[in-house]
């Protein structure tokens, strides 16, 4: 009896499985996530190489296509556009009250005297152009431009003419100027 009972305990006692435990096998998932993942990378490392090269290849074809005698025009063109943006920020930047510098020069400049071109450097000088009906009216011009009317002061200083002539106009003959001066940019801040 005693043997039977030590085999009927031993039938209550769970047998060891031989199989892989669940521990094992999460490492095993876990492993082989991490390979494809690996090799997921380096594959889309190899595309975006080869990608990048294929778009460095057409940059340099088009870069030599637009160095051609064709495109120099626009190429020219491009880079006035450029430089001119240059300028434009630079002008932007300096926060100058352009409308105050235009609001002074208005109110010396006689009536019959229309200033058709103004540049202004960075530094300050300028040039202008335009056109008057009488010399007098050009003498007068110079004058103010120089030392202002009354009360009113010039944002010119320096002011000399340039050259002067004459065209004809619509009803009569005027008289065209060129000036040079400069203007206190930091007076209009």
């Amino acid at each position: 009896m005693e043997l039977h009972q030590q085999q009927a305990q031993s039938a209550n006692i769970s047998k060891v499985t031989t199989g892989v435990s669940a521990l094992n096998s999460f490492g095993y998932i876990v492993f082989i996530v991490v390979v494809v993942e690996f090799a997921l990378m380096i594959g889309m490392n190899l595309y975006q190489t080869s990608r990048i090269k294929q778009y460095n290849e057409k940059i340099v074809a088009t870069q030599a296509t637009l160095a051609t005698k064709e495109y120099s025009t626009i190429n020219k063109q491009v880079d006035e556009i450029i430089s001119g943006q240059t300028q434009l920020e630079a002008v932007l930047a300096s926060k100058t009250k352009w409308s105050t510098f235009y609001t002074k020069l208005n109110s010396i400049t006689p009536q019959n005297v229309r200033i058709s071109t103004l540049t202004i450097n960075e530094d300050g000088s300028i040039q202008a152009s335009g056109e008057t009906t009488t010399l007098s009216s050009l003498a007068k011009a110079l004058v103010v431009w120089q030392n202002g009317v009354g009360d009113k002061k010039s944002p010119f200083s320096n002011v000399k003419l340039a050259s002067n002539g004459y065209t004809t106009g619509d009803k009569a003959r005027l008289v065209t100027f060129s000036i040079t001066g400069t203007i206190n940019l930091a007076e209009f801040k």
